[in-house]
């Protein structure tokens, strides 16, 4: 059976739950939980809001219905679900991280830094609420602070690959290339087939001057991923400009 069969089939059995008990909040939640997994948004929204309707403390249900705005790009209205989420458990991190994700898409980056410092208050051992702020605090180009966030994910985790990775894309902004490219075969290590971290490599390379050591980088990205458009692009600039490198990072930064 294909997991869209199952869906539906799950969809059916939900629907015919519902029927039996209307009243439940549970069995509305639950069928907009798999509407949801099936990305039939408006048809989750509808089922959510019927759960909240019979149970209005139901903090799944409002947390659901605001990734579910959230996908139908009603970010406004998905900052409220989970305000109303937040009523009900102030120290729910789910909440507070669905919260930085939304103020990120409503191009609040300060404000949305401040909610996934609370989810990581509520716990400092999450590595994917570390990993979220390192992620915007370098895209607000607080590079330093970003390398704290990383390193404190290798701490919780030392074969974290993307940890490590992160750790050399931030070396590589603090011109620290030595040290990131130890960081990035740290990741390569881990795993070896990752285009992303070997064009990190190749950057690093490039701009410690062994030029045909990153070329090797940048194809042995292309080789893992031959439509890695990125790599290509990097090593044919290189290869119009000499070898010289130092045009990447402002191309990295964007990525």
């Amino acid at each position: 059976m294909t997991m869209t069969k199952q869906g539906e089939d799950k969809e059916k059995h939900q629907a015919e739950a519902v029927g039996i008990c209307p009243k439940s909040a549970i069995s509305w939640y639950n069928k907009g939980l798999n509407l949801h997994n099936l990305d039939k948004n408006e048809e989750a929204l509808v089922a959510y809001e019927k759960a909240i309707e019979i149970y209005p403390n139901l903090l799944e249900a409002w947390n659901n219905k605001g990734i579910v705005l959230h996908r139908l790009d009603r970010f406004e209205e998905a900052q409220v679900a989970y305000n109303k989420a937040l009523e009900i458990n102030p120290i729910d991190q789910a909440t507070w991280l669905n919260i930085g994700h939304v103020l990120r898409s409503l191009g609040k980056k300060e404000e949305a830094q401040i909610a996934y410092d609370k989810a990581m208050e509520i716990n400092p051992k999450d590595g994917a609420a570390w990993e979220i702020k390192g992620l915007t605090l370098r895209y607000l180009g607080r590079v330093e602070e970003a390398l704290v966030a990383y390193e404190k994910i290798i701490e919780i985790n030392p074969k974290d690959e993307e940890a490590w990775h992160n750790i050399g894309d931030a070396l590589n902004d603090l011109d620290r290339f030595e040290e990131a490219l130890a960081a990035i075969d740290k990741a390569i290590e881990i795993n070896p087939n990752n285009e992303s971290t070997w064009t990190s490599k190749g950057i690093s390379l490039g701009q410690l001057g062994r030029t045909e050591e990153s070329y090797a980088a940048f194809d042995k990205a292309i080789e893992i991923n031959p439509e890695n458009d990125f790599a290509s692009y990097v090593k044919r600039r290189a290869l119009l400009n000499n070898g010289k490198y130092e045009w990447t990072r402002k191309i990295i930064k964007k990525q």
